[in-house]
């Protein structure tokens, strides 16, 4: 490949075998690489071992390993290997909660601000500590099957945390998961929420909607949750809201979209 993957290399969807996974890693590694996609390569596990081995020596500032499986694989590397990453993609990898907690606990991504974790098998009581996810400023956690439980955990376990956006879509998060998010400081820096496909009902969306800590928010996606035309009128008559660029819902009725068009508060 001579300097092609020097500082970028993407190999998302390929289906490298290990011995080719292994000649690419052993030639000379990856010291100068800065961007890393093996997004979808279904390695095997002669070819994860190489890859491990060869990004030890990096010095890499994103790294997208979704659709890997990761659930029987230790993913430890040599200290100080990341700690120039800033983006880290671990999405649809089969990690199970004792493998996230083992991983943020180790304290090795000292400039992380990216993190995607969608898609895994964490479940409601995950543990959620220590500094990296506290200083994640984009966490992507939909389609982990927190329930209200994990973003109980979420909030207590990190209270520092305070990302600009926010991933919980299709959680199974009802109501109170949202009197956690506003009982805890984590909406204070918030721009993007992303509650698509949960099971927020009337309360959770008028207590969300009416509180001041949404002043801040960009977007707010909704759509796909348990609530109705009470919900919908507690958006429409919101005084913190008039800074939404994006506001999402679906499935409304007639009577429900008149109400969000005659909003005198809505953007």
């Amino acid at each position: 490949l001579g300097d092609v993957y020097k500082r970028q290399l993407s190999l998302e969807g390929n289906h490298v075998g290990s011995d080719a996974w292994r000649r690419l890693c052993d030639s000379e590694g990856f010291p100068g690489l800065e961007r890393l996609n093996v997004k979808g390569c279904s390695l095997g596990d002669d070819a994860f071992d190489a890859l491990r081995e060869a990004i030890w020596c990096a010095r890499l500032l994103s790294l997208d390993m979704s659709g890997q499986s990761l659930a029987l694989r230790p993913f430890g590397v040599r200290r100080g290997s990341f700690e120039l990453l800033e983006e880290l993609s671990l999405r649809g990898c089969s990690l199970e909660a004792d493998q996230l907690d083992a991983l943020v606990r180790r304290g090795e991504f000292p400039a992380l601000r990216v993190l995607d974790l969608s898609q895994n098998n964490l479940g409601a009581w995950v543990r959620f500590r220590g500094t990296v996810i506290e200083r994640v400023r984009s966490l992507n956690l939909g389609g982990v099957e927190l329930m209200d439980e994990g973003v109980r955990s979420m909030v207590e376990g990190c209270p520092a945390m305070r990302p600009r956006t926010l991933d919980l879509s299709s959680n199974g998060i009802g109501d109170a998961g949202v009197m956690a998010l506003l009982a805890s400081e984590l909406m204070s820096d918030l721009r993007e929420l992303d509650l698509n496909g949960n099971q927020v009902g009337d309360a959770g969306v008028r207590a969300l909607v009416t509180s001041p800590k949404s002043a801040g928010l960009r977007r707010l996606k909704l759509r796909g949750n348990a609530f109705g035309l009470d919900g919908v009128r507690a958006i429409a008559q919101s005084p913190h809201l008039s800074d939404l660029v994006e506001l999402e819902i679906h499935r409304l009725t007639s009577e429900a979209t008149e109400t969000l068009a005659r909003s005198e508060t809505l953007p």
